[in-house]
């Protein structure tokens, strides 16, 4: 059975002594390179490689589906809000999202069996719009509703099809959430992760588990992009 995989590995550390430095570096570049040819991740980001907004993020596994930013429009203006920051290793990249967000195919889970992960950081409350209505607040997700998956700042969410899980719950929003009980601060970089056996849905914040909830049913496909760093109340570092 294939475990899919979707990392944002944001090439973001925290900040130690010199020597700590370059020991951290040689175990980041180690497991990029695992990373990259690990045959169950499916995608693969950083964003080293970027200078403006126009250019996509690559899939650094070498498969199809890169990322591509996409501006805020607030009624006809459309706002490029995009910055680009230091991340938590010195001389390495991270993005600022005000509004704006990363899109990228569609990423639905496969054989039950899923993991989703990334750095990020919160910097306060987002720039306001009179024209934009939409509320949302999260790190990944493909879908909404009903459909798809959603990893978050405080929780991981997987919808299923009504009626197929043990449950017997046949409302079509039903949704499992694990939520984390902490309080993820603001201005400090945390580490988020979500995974789902077809069975069971397990959220962690830092590498420490932080939710867990059964969720069994037949999972309900997106069928719509991806979205990275989607959030309309803050701003978020990746």
């Amino acid at each position: 059975m294939r475990h899919a995989k979707l990392v944002l590995a944001f090439i973001i550390f925290a900040s130690v002594a010199a020597r700590g430095e370059n020991e951290l570096y040689e175990r980041w570049k180690e497991r990029r390179e695992a990373l990259k040819k690990d045959p169950t991740v499916i995608r693969y980001y950083t964003f080293e490689d970027i200078s403006s907004s126009s250019d996509p993020v690559k899939n650094l596994t070498g498969k199809s589906g890169n990322l591509t930013f996409s501006p805020v429009k607030a009624g006809k203006k459309i706002v490029d809000d995009l910055k680009i920051i230091e991340g938590r290793f010195p001389g390495k990249k991270a993005v600022r999202l005000d509004r704006g967000y990363y899109t990228g195919p569609v990423t639905d889970i496969e054989n039950r069996s899923f993991t989703a992960e990334c750095w990020f950081r919160r910097s306060g409350p987002a720039t306001k719009y009179e024209e934009i209505k939409a509320t949302a607040s999260t790190l990944l997700m493909c879908g909404g509703g009903p459909k798809g998956w959603i990893l978050g700042i405080g929780s991981a969410r997987v919808s299923s099809l009504p009626g197929t899980g043990s449950d017997g719950k046949s409302n079509v929003y039903h949704q499992a959430r694990a939520t984390g009980k902490s309080a993820v601060p603001q201005g400090v970089w945390t580490h988020a992760a979500m995974t789902w056996n077809g069975e069971t849905i397990l959220f962690y914040l830092n590498g420490a588990p932080a939710g867990k909830v059964k969720h069994d049913g037949q999972y309900n496909p997106a069928k719509t992009s991806l979205l990275a760093g989607y959030d309309t109340s803050e701003i978020i570092d990746l």
